[in-house]
Parts: structure tokens; sequence; C-alpha cells
């Protein structure tokens, strides 16, 4: 008799009617379209790891301590980090 493999568990999409007011809130936040100031502004870019260490020529494991202690913040995205732009430049400029 063969072993049937365990199916994994479903995942049940949530309508955005049903989502949580604090979630709901940061969804049309982050969608809300930009301002006329925001147009002339350039768009903060997203860096990897690999990229800011070598312009900070540290190494990521040093990397991975600033962004836990919150001397330069980090964005998650999935599994992976990322870093703004805008904060490497006011890290830089301390």
């Amino acid at each position: 008799m063969a072993r049937r493999r365990p199916t994994a568990p479903m995942v049940a999409l949530m309508p955005f009617e049903m989502l949580p007011a604090r979630v709901e809130a940061d969804l049309v936040e982050d969608t809300a379209p930009p301002s006329p100031s925001d147009a002339d502004a350039i768009p903060d870019r997203l860096l990897r790891s690999a990229e800011v260490a070598a312009i900070l020529d540290l190494s990521q494991r040093t990397l991975r301590r600033l962004a836990r202690s919150g001397a330069l913040p980090a964005v998650k995205i999935g599994r992976s980090v990322r870093y703004r732009m805008s904060c490497l430049d006011k890290y830089l400029s301390r």
C-alpha cells in the first residue's frame, strides 16, 4: 500500500472588507496618489544588503547589527531585507 504525502493546508484569502482596521488603513495609506510636492522628488530606492555593505565597507553581519540596533533602519520584504537610500544618506551624514 502506497503512502500518501500530506498535503499543504489551504490558505484562505480574506476579502479587503474583512481586514482589520489597522491593516486596512495601512493599505489605503500606501496606495494614496502622490501629492504634487512628491511629483518632483526622486523615488526612494531600496538597496540590497550586499550593496549597502559594499558602500559602507562593512560586512553583512555588521550591517545586520546596525539594523537590529536601529542605527540604520531596514525594510523587510518577505524573507529579504532592504535598506532605503534616504536612510543610508542620513546615516552617512551623521
